[in-house]
């Protein structure tokens, strides 16, 4: 249905909203490694 599909869409979104943001944590830690 309408519904079904639209909230599978904002799940789709939600998810690559999570996994920038895991990216970024995983590359600032990075960061912080390497000027040890």
């Amino acid at each position: 249905t309408i519904m079904q599909s639209g909230l599978k869409k904002s799940e789709r979104r939600d998810k690559e909203r999570v996994d920038t943001i895991s990216a970024t944590i995983i590359l600032q830690y990075f960061m912080e490694q390497n000027r040890l």
